[in-house]
């Protein structure tokens, strides 16, 4: 079965796809502020029915979010097509947390870039996950409001790979990674060692600025 997904309307629209049992909690996309004010962000539900098999199909995506997702329900054809995609200049953002052996384990070894031991309650107050600078003329509003509830997040270190495939953490909380990069390819892997569509992250004014500090980070300008 040949799919086929919606093309973005203009060519600086921002094309995502989510790859989740729960693709209802992804509301705090819907409020990231872009870069070029002309541009809409556009989210495609995707789970192994509809995913291709052909890398070529996955074109349109400007980025796909792997979250909350049994990951061995793709067939091995719909994982050659991720993991094609991906060293094509793809980005997957992979998120870790309460659900990460559904979403992980079944995933081929080099498409995830840590070794995850399990979970932990995280319960310092967070601030700020800011994970990069915004380009000047981005406004980046900080959240005045911590998050107080501890976090569940997965346990993980750096995985490890062949030398031409460099892991940063770039985000960390002691010796945790909460948010870890990986080049692969053409393309770039990020885990995520807490979900940002579960509470208290949801519901708190700062997850905004996260999801844009990512795309901004992965798309460019």
């Amino acid at each position: 079965a040949h799919s086929t997904f919606v093309q973005p309307l203009n060519p600086q629209d921002i094309f995502l796809g989510l790859l989740s049992d729960q693709p209802g909690n992804f509301s705090a996309l819907a409020n990231v502020e872009l870069p070029d004010q002309t541009a809409t962000l556009l989210t495609e539900p995707l789970n192994a029915s509809t995913f291709p098999t052909q890398a070529a199909a996955l074109n349109n995506f400007d980025m796909l979010v792997l979250d909350d997702f049994t990951s061995s329900t793709l067939n091995t054809d719909q994982l050659r097509a991720l993991q094609a995609w991906i060293q094509q200049g793809g980005t997957l953002i992979e998120v870790g947390g309460p659900s990460w052996q559904r979403s992980l384990t079944s995933l081929p070894k080099n498409l995830v870039p840590v070794t995850i031991t399990g979970t932990a309650l995280f319960s310092n107050p967070i601030s700020s996950l800011s994970i990069n600078d915004a380009p000047p003329h981005v406004k980046q509003t900080p959240s005045t409001q911590n998050i107080q509830d501890p976090i569940l997040i997965s346990k993980a270190m750096l995985a490890h790979t062949p030398m031409s495939t460099i892991s940063t953490v770039i985000l960390s909380q002691g010796k945790i990674p909460l948010v870890v990069q990986r080049q692969q390819g053409q393309g770039t892997l990020y885990y995520l060692a807490f979900d940002p569509t579960l509470e208290p992250l949801i519901s708190w004014s700062g997850i905004h600025t996260f999801w844009q500090s990512l795309l901004l980070r992965t798309l460019g300008d």
